[in-house]
């Protein structure tokens, strides 16, 4: 009787140990697996916290992220990482054809429906596809295309993402990817256009943008946590639904050999996003304390106890010695099951650490020492405290202080690593009774989530760059809602733009003298536009493509004030709201520019005058229709050239030097300007010319304006030449010989030279008039003409003053001499006969002159005097007997 008792009480204390020593190792393997798929959890949503939305700007960032996280070989178990769009049915087509123009072999599969009309381009079923544009890495690149919602496990746990706006897993299924096992699973996020999740259920569903997808093999995921672990079985099922389905993951066959061993077992619910698991883990009783156990050595021994008693007390003392034995060596079992768990402690990837009822920590592994950077001397002994940062300390302290046995916490803080590093870490922390004296004991698997919280940091202050940007940017910005269209933030430039709000009241003294300018927000944005089909018209944009850029509107100030502005708006989610970031910038003076432009536009088509503007080099930029019609060059001859183009060769090249000079020196020219047409016929043009000085500044462009006038001068040349030369010969008449001979006294008086004058009078003319009629006479003094200019200079005057009189002016004449040679030079070729025409009949003419001669200044130094003495000398040649030349008589008496 006493050895059953006996044997009841070891093998019940025995089984304690046994369990207690398992759990205590379950614990460590279930909070390391919960451990690794919170990590999962997390870098999912970090990296759809990284993305600007599913479209290329996100596929750009997700193929920096994985790299830059090392996923695929920190991340046991994750055999793909990528991006799924969410494509309408009306978009289907389209988005295909846009994927095919930069991946040809871009395919969605399987194909929604019927044959599609065009490669690639699938026929939509009516539902939005779930399509896969990215799958890293290149190992998984034939996902791309693949078209989650034709599956219903997938397509599931992408609306569960969706809708909850957290991170989904799915239930068991197969992976696409090579190597697949069936006990697969996917980790999805939604990601939203905006960046943010939206508060409501209809506002995600419209704001949806694609996932984040992670594809998981539970397989090496569940083989990594086990390493070293020879003795254990683990069975790892999804529970979350109401009957459990096949394993997801299961290790048999270690413990389960032998039907009838002792096995202990330990269960373990896991919450990975919004399901749960069971994890159950399985070893054999012997396997943890080695040999036989004590209580099987205390039953044979009570028995043999029973057969020999009456051996003596002797066999009795020596039975109970070997039970000892045997108990030591179950001790050394133990110890030998508290090794394994140690090796596994080693072999994690994790951070581990133990801390006494003290917080001081008594060990770590090698991982937590590599995490931190610090060697295990200088951590073991150290109070947890000690290590924390100042934002920490209240934290590690509440929990150090709280604890209890039995409880499990997970939370995070932040560590002082070697060389001053803050390294941050998620703790999940277990406390039970630590031996020998059943005071309070914790172990910790601590996660190094650093790269996820600096990025949350960088975000944050980014997002806080982003709105001081918004409120001091000089553009003005608004965020208006679409339910209502009242503006929930507007920064200070909106507000100074749009006058404030209606009813908002002027400006007013801030701190400092400031003006502070009352705010837009809390008003209708909506009534600020002048115009309401114009509201129409931008809410429509939006709504349709999300975005609108360029929108030109007429808005209106509180006081009623209109302006041109040009509004550009983007729809997003605010607070849960759908909303649109407008940006408005004032076009007033822009527009009015415009329109004045338009204006010169206008009058440069319809103003009959030529317009060229020249480059500051003198280039021709620009011409108007009317310089075509007056120079026959169309615009795209003339534009490039420079203005020497129509010159006409009748100046000098000094008169167009001269042109450039005054418009320098004075600002503007104008005169008349003869010029050349494309045909080569030449025209006289009044020609303005002026710099184009905007604003008042530097020049920038030159403008010439020229006006046709070769009629008007045409007009005015033979005005001018009735009015000064005689109809019938075309010499000068007495009105230009007056002006001549004016102009050679005026220059002999400044030279101090001499000129000759020669009055001429034919003799015999009157007898032709009356015998052959006027018509002889005609020709007579026409033939008289020709041979005069043939006796003197180019720089000398030929006259014709009265009916058969004719003045000379002898420029070069310094003497006597010089004007008596000509004048009977004169005299010799007039009186050869003359051919003359009457009726058709040929005659000879002959008539002769009589020339009086004078000399400036010794016979006249005036012109009438010049004039007079000619005339006289003229008369004296006639008294002497005609057809000679003589000088007047008082000169000829001295001459003798």
């Amino acid at each position: 009787m006493i050895t059953v008792i006996a044997w009841h009480r070891e093998a019940a204390e025995e089984t304690a140990r046994n369990q207690a020593v398992f759990d205590q190792q379950a614990v460590v393997l279930g909070n390391a697996l919960q451990e690794r798929l919170s990590r999962y959890e997390g870098l999912v949503s970090a990296a759809r916290a990284a993305l600007p939305a599913a479209g290329p700007a996100g596929e750009e960032v997700l193929r920096r992220f994985v790299p830059a996280e090392d996923i695929l070989n920190r991340y046991p178990g994750i055999a793909g990482f990528g991006l799924a769009v969410m494509v309408p049915p009306a978009d289907l087509a389209r988005f295909t054809a846009a994927r095919i123009a930069v991946q040809p072999d871009f395919r969605i599969t399987p194909k929604a429906g019927a044959e599609p009309p065009a490669p690639g381009v699938p026929v939509s079923s009516g539902l939005p596809a779930y399509v896969v544009v990215q799958a890293m890495p290149p190992a998984v690149g034939g996902m791309v295309g693949y078209d989650l919602a034709t599956d219903d496990v997938r397509r599931q746990t992408a609306d569960q993402a969706r809708d909850s706006g957290r991170v989904a897993l799915s239930r068991r299924l197969t992976l696409l990817s090579p190597g697949a096992s069936g006990s697969d699973v996917l980790m999805m996020a939604a990601v939203y256009r905006g960046g943010t999740v939206p508060a409501t259920v209809e506002e995600r569903r419209a704001a949806l943008s694609g996932w984040v997808v992670a594809a998981l093999r539970m397989g090496p995921l569940a083989d990594s946590l086990l390493t070293g672990q020879p003795g254990i079985d683990m069975t790892l099922t999804d529970i979350t639904e109401a009957q459990p389905g096949i394993p997801m993951y299961e290790r048999r066959g270690l413990v389960m050999a032998d039907q009838d061993a002792v096995t202990v077992s330990r269960a373990m619910a896991l919450h990975i996003g919004e399901r749960v698991w069971e994890v159950r883990f399985t070893a054999l009783a012997g396997g943890l304390t080695g040999a036989h156990p004590a209580s099987t050595l205390i039953l044979w021994g009570g028995v043999g106890m029973s057969v020999l008693l009456w051996g003596g007390l002797g066999l009795l003392s020596a039975g109970r010695r070997m039970a000892e034995a045997r108990a030591r060596r179950s001790a050394d079992a133990l110890s030998l099951t508290e090794a394994t768990y140690r090796r596994f402690i080693a072999a994690t990837a994790e951070g581990y650490l133990e801390v006494d009822a003290d917080g001081c920590i008594i060990d770590v592994n090698d991982a937590l020492c590599r995490i931190l950077e610090r060697p295990r001397t200088e951590l073991v002994g150290t109070p947890l405290l000690d290590l924390s940062t100042n934002s920490s300390r209240a934290v590690i302290a509440h929990h150090l202080t709280r604890r209890t046995i039995g409880d499990q916490r997970c939370y995070e803080v932040t560590l002082r690593g070697g060389n001053g590093r803050r390294v941050n870490l998620r703790v999940n922390a277990t406390t039970t009774a630590g031996p020998p004296d059943g005071r309070l004991h914790s172990s910790a698997l601590m996660t190094d989530i650093t790269a996820q919280t600096r990025l949350q940091e960088q975000m944050h202050a980014a997002q806080m760059r982003l709105e001081q940007i918004f409120a001091a940017a000089p553009v003005a910005m608004a965020v208006v809602r679409l339910e209502d269209g009242v503006v929930v933030q507007a920064n200070r430039s909106a507000s100074a733009l749009f006058g404030a709000g209606a009813g908002a009241g002027p400006a007013h003294g801030g701190e400092g003298g400031e003006a502070v300018v009352p705010t837009l927000s809390g008003h209708n944005f909506f009534p600020y536009i002048a115009n309401p089909e114009d509201v129409r018209s931008l809410m429509a944009a939006v709504r349709a493509n999300g975005s609108v850029r360029g929108f030109e509107v007429r808005m209106m100030r509180p006081d009623g004030t209109l302006w041109w502005a040009m509004l550009s708006a983007a729809r997003f989610l605010h607070g849960g709201d759908l909303a649109m970031l407008v940006g408005c910038q004032n076009i007033d003076a822009v527009k009015k520019g415009q329109e004045a432009q338009k204006l010169a536009a206008a009058i440069l088509e319809s103003v009959r005058d030529g317009v060229m503007v020249l480059s500051l080099d003198h280039r021709i930029e620009q011409v108007n229709p009317a310089f075509t019609w007056i120079t026959g060059y169309p615009a795209d001859e003339a534009v490039g050239q420079p203005p020497s183009l129509l010159e006409s060769g009748r100046q000098a090249e000094s008169l167009y030097d001269a042109v450039w000079a005054g418009v320098e020196r004075a600002g503007f020219w104008s005169g008349d300007l003869w010029l050349r047409r494309r045909s080569g016929e030449a025209f006289v043009s009044s020609t303005s010319v002026a710099p184009i000085r905007p604003g008042g500044g530097a020049p920038t462009h030159y403008v010439a304006v020229m006006h046709d006038i070769t009629s008007r001068k045409e007009d005015e040349d033979r005005t001018w030449k009735l009015a000064n030369y005689d109809a019938l010969t075309g010499l000068p008449n007495r009105l230009l010989f007056a002006d001549r001979l004016s102009q050679a006294v005026g220059r002999a008086q400044r030279a101090g030279g001499r000129f000759a004058l020669l009055y001429l009078d034919l003799d015999g003319f009157k007898p032709i008039n009356d015998r052959w009629g006027h018509g002889a006479g005609d020709q007579v003094l026409q033939e008289t003409a020709t041979r005069l200019l043939a006796c003197v200079r180019g720089s000398d005057t030929v006259a014709r003053v009265g009916g058969d009189e004719f003045i000379i002016i002898l420029a070069d004449a310094q003497d006597r001499a010089t004007a008596r040679a000509v004048a009977q030079k004169i005299v010799d070729t007039l009186c050869r006969p003359i051919a003359l025409t009457v009726q058709d009949a040929q005659v000879d003419g002959a008539v002769t002159a009589s020339v009086g001669m004078a000399v400036y200044a010794v016979d006249g130094a005036t012109p009438d005097a010049l004039v007079a003495a000619a005339d006289a000398a003229m008369y004296h040649a006639k008294a002497k007997g005609k057809n000679r030349c003589t000088f007047p008589p008082d000169v000829e008496a001295l001459m003798g």
